[in-house]
């Protein structure tokens, strides 16, 4: 019975986690989708087979370092979103305690079972290998691409992520292809003799999966040209060969006997990274340029609340109240062309050291650091750890891209960390341990399926949501107000679905009621466009001044877009301020926008029409000067003299 018992419970956890890892290439929705209730689901099925492990597995897991920072940082981010963040972002909050209810069984799970290193790697590079023939599928026409800008993307919406993942599981397969070459020339020799013999071997068919996917793989990595996963693939790589066996001595002894081809060797090194790096910013130069921007006004933002934060969650609205400041102190700066409205922080640990302070950031890479040390120290102490150099393409790929903003990146990351502290202790058969494990894992089921409730009802209301924008879209507004009004409770927390409703309540002259939607959907978001709504509700209530000032806030946001300086030129003409409509109008005509489009030719055809109505009313008022009245009255009639 106790048999029958552990292969239930083996049989739902490598289930559990193969379905895991399938989550890494079809959970790439920006949104809340059907992926994210599998997600959901499938955490909550892992926490049982963790209960059902702790409960028959001779083998249990103790509590480590990592498992403490780890519990530390679960509580200080419930600490700074309960009393520091002023948003309500709780979906963000319901992902970030699944992913730690995901993390407290892996840990019970990766201890338990034998091979199951070895499961999770074929996992990982069956997964990078599905990307990339994804990905030439879309490069040869066999499929479309899920971005119109490129030629292929994978299951991703972006070159970006498709590149930072095939790194990730490049560097595993390529551990594992290194690791295990002497044994697969001495298994090649057997196999020779005795062909059959390979049916039985796995070690041999993960090595051919392995090898098979970092070669398909590599066909469309560099193609992808995602300059963060290059180098995380490159440092990873450099890390893999480096921590070998006697690899660092085998290289000492050889340039003691080759010390000319040192001297080169190292020149050569170099000067191909100094080309590297110079290449890799010149191919992309605004987009580097425009990332730095990011990172400057976000170190200020961190700067004014270095401690503790500005609140879980509250990134963009931050970001933007302080882009508005930097450009009304630089109102000529060079930097304007390039600005843009930020969908992501482009470096994790600046966006998690705005929300959550220096002490958020500080317990993270510490959490980092400490999975990462055996690749630090020795090879000894990560003979059996590929997923340390996976983390640590992950670790580098976050200080210039969003992995930890997306769901399959923040998977990987949580199992590499599990990974690593269930490889650094000791299992034990204690009975105590065995007890406390029970109802540690009774925890993670109640947790799990407890909110199970919560998140499905915001995945119901998004899917929704997505039916009736129809309404919206079609410029229904009533109908799609009267929509957007039963799910607002449920949506709050989406900035999209904000500025919808939102905008939509203005359509409908319900100014009030659209700033108070609006204001809330600028907490969470870094677009002008809220500001732009808010002005106008404000000129629909009649408060000009309030107008004025929303558009121009909007404008410092990002100064390269010329539809508030539009707005604030219809505002200047309606009101009568036609001194100020002609200058709004002049500058205007003059704006140089970041992008040309039809709409911003329009607004510059507007702005001409109202310079010459001002141009007549200047020339009519001229020759008014010059018009001199005489009156005089004679038998009581009055006579007008016009001298020209």
């Amino acid at each position: 019975m106790l048999r029958y018992c552990r292969s239930i419970s083996g049989l739902l956890s490598f289930g559990g986690l193969w379905f895991l890892l399938a989550m890494t290439i079809v959970s790439t929705n920006p949104e809340l989708d059907i992926q994210d209730r599998y997600f959901m689901w499938i955490v909550a099925g892992l926490g049982v087979a963790a209960l059902l492990t702790a409960v028959f597995a001779k083998k249990q897991s103790r509590m480590g370092v990592i498992d403490g920072l780890v519990l530390l940082f679960l509580l200080y981010l419930f600490v700074n979103y309960q009393f520091i963040s002023k948003v309500d972002v709780s979906t963000k909050w319901f992902q970030t305690v699944y992913l730690f209810v995901l993390y407290g069984a892996l840990r019970i799970l990766l201890q338990a079972y034998k091979h199951i290193d070895k499961f999770l790697v074929a996992g990982i590079v069956s997964c990078g290998l599905l990307e990339s023939i994804m990905g030439l599928m879309q490069m040869f026409g066999y499929s479309k691409s899920h971005h119109h800008l490129f030629v292929f993307t994978g299951s991703y919406v972006n070159t970006g992520p498709y590149g930072g993942f095939l790194a990730i599981t490049m560097s595993v397969g390529l551990w594992f292809i290194v690791r295990h070459y002497q044994i697969f020339v001495r298994q090649c020799k057997v196999f020779k003799r005795f062909p059959l013999t390979i049916i039985r071997n796995s070690g041999f068919v993960l090595y051919l999966l392995c090898t098979l996917s970092f070669s398909t793989s590599f066909l469309t990595f560099f193609a992808a040209m995602s300059r963060a996963a290059i180098l995380g693939l490159l440092i990873s790589s450099l890390a893999i060969v480096s921590t070998q066996p006697n690899a660092k001595q085998r290289l000492l002894d050889y340039f003691k006997t080759k010390r000319r081809i040192k001297k080169w060797i190292v020149g050569t090194i170099c000067v191909a990274l100094f080309a590297v790096v110079g290449a890799t910013y010149w191919i992309k130069k605004d987009s580097a340029d425009g990332r730095v921007l990011i990172w400057k006004i976000s170190v200020q933002v961190m700067a004014n609340k270095p401690l503790f934060g500005s609140g879980f969650g509250s990134f963009f609205g931050e970001y933007s109240a302080r882009s508005a400041d930097y450009f009304v102190a630089f109102p000529s700066s060079p930097e304007i062309a390039i600005a843009d409205v930020p969908e992501y922080a482009f470096n994790e640990y600046l966006q998690i050291g705005v929300e959550t302070g220096s002490v958020g950031l500080l317990i993270m890479l510490a959490i980092m650091l400490m999975a990462c040390r055996g690749a630090m120290h020795s090879a000894s102490t990560i003979t059996n750890n590929p997923f340390v150099y996976g983390l640590i393409v992950l670790m580098i790929f976050a200080f210039f891209s969003y992995p930890f903003s997306q769901l399959p990146f923040m998977i990987l990351a949580t199992l590499f960390v599990a990974a690593a502290q269930s490889n650094s202790v000791l299992a034990t058969t204690r009975v105590a341990n065995r007890i406390s494990k029970v109802s540690f894992c009774t925890l993670l089921v109640v947790v799990s399926i407890g909110l199970t409730s919560f998140y499905e009802e915001k995945i119901s209301a998004t899917q929704e949501w997505k039916t009736i924008k129809m309404f919206y879209r079609s410029q229904h507004y009533d109908t799609a107000r009267k929509e957007f009004a039963a799910l607002y409770p449920i949506l709050k927390d989406n900035p999209r679905f904000l500025f919808e409703y939102g905008h939509a309540l203005n359509k409908t002259e319900r100014f009030a009621q659209s700033n108070a939607i609006l204001e809330e959907g600028a907490q969470l978001s870094s677009d002008p466009m809220f500001y732009n709504v808010i002005g106008n509700n404000y000129k629909g209530l009649g408060e000009t001044e309030k107008s004025v000032e929303s558009y121009w806030h909007a404008f410092h946001i990002l100064p390269n877009r010329i539809y508030p300086l539009y707005l604030l030129m219809k505002l200047y003409a309606e009101s009568g301020q036609e001194n100020n409509a002609h200058e709004m109008a002049q500058r205007v005509i003059n704006f140089s926008p970041k992008v040309d489009s039809p709409a911003v030719r329009d607004m510059k055809r507007e702005a001409r029409s109202i310079m010459s109505k001002s141009k007549s009313t200047k020339s009519i008022q001229k020759r008014g000067k010059n018009i001199h009245f005489f009156i005089f009255r004679r038998r009581g009639g009055l006579f007008v003299n016009e001298n020209r």
